[in-house]
């Protein structure tokens, strides 16, 4: 389980895994052009964001700059 736990990123981790600010991964949520993102309960939940779902993001953006 602590495999799974692992996973889950934080908006500020992963804003540092991504090298953006969190006012710069908000903006993309809210844009709805960043990368998936859950609410982990209900309302106004924390953002918590899976590190394959990060990977996958940057990979796409990649392969469009090429």
């Amino acid at each position: 389980m602590s495999e799974q736990i692992q996973d889950w990123l934080s908006e500020e981790d992963a804003a540092t895994w991504l090298g953006v600010s969190r006012i710069t991964l908000r903006r993309w949520r809210l844009d709805r052009r960043g990368p998936r993102h859950y609410r982990l309960g209900p309302g106004n939940s924390p953002v918590r964001y899976q590190v394959a779902d990060l990977v996958r993001y940057v990979e796409e953006r990649m392969e469009s700059d090429e």
